[in-house]
């Protein structure tokens, strides 16, 4: 892995069980785009400018073990140059109580280059939204899919507080 600046991994029909981990802890000096797609591993990628975890398989959708908070934040921390971050389809824990809030707060991680952010999830967890701090000016996509406005409009609100208050944010849409 010491030359590879692309690595897109998929995870394949019939894999067995359902963890979304793979439980592998990989070096990628050179790394720059990372796609997975059902599976999500540790990787210590420094020049990493875009990572995507999704879950396009429907068989899975909703059914995997999510991925631990810690690993994330680990990948995350190795990446300080990342540009671009994706999640999407219950990769986070569903967590949302005020433990996991003082957590995530206390686990803050600068990405000053983030420029687009795209968090895709059932319920109202904002963990990995609340500890990563990209530019003022990044693009924030949050698509919950089972958002009851009643309810999730308010939490939503209170997760974005910061980042709603800053200098070149503009618009807030929610649908």
């Amino acid at each position: 892995l010491t030359h590879l600046s692309v690595l897109r991994l998929h995870r394949w029909t019939g894999g067995g069980d359902r963890a979304f981990t793979a439980g592998l802890n990989l070096n990628a000096p050179v790394l720059r785009e990372l796609y997975l797609d059902g599976v999500f591993f540790v990787i210590n990628a420094p020049l990493l400018r875009i990572l995507e975890v999704t879950n396009d398989h429907h068989e899975y959708r909703g059914q995997l073990e999510p991925i631990p908070p810690s690993e994330i934040l680990s990948v995350l921390r190795a990446a300080p140059l990342l540009e671009r971050l994706k999640f999407e389809d219950g990769l986070t824990s569903s967590r949302d109580d005020e433990e996991s809030k003082t957590e995530s707060t206390k686990l803050r991680i600068k990405l000053p280059y983030l420029r687009t952010l795209h968090l895709r999830d059932e319920g109202t967890n904002f963990g990995l939204f609340r500890a990563v701090h990209g530019a003022p000016e990044a693009d924030v996509f949050i698509e919950n899919t089972m958002c009851d406005a009643g309810e999730d409009l308010a939490p939503m609100i209170v997760a974005m507080e910061e980042h709603l208050r800053a200098p070149a944010y503009d618009m807030l849409l929610v649908y």
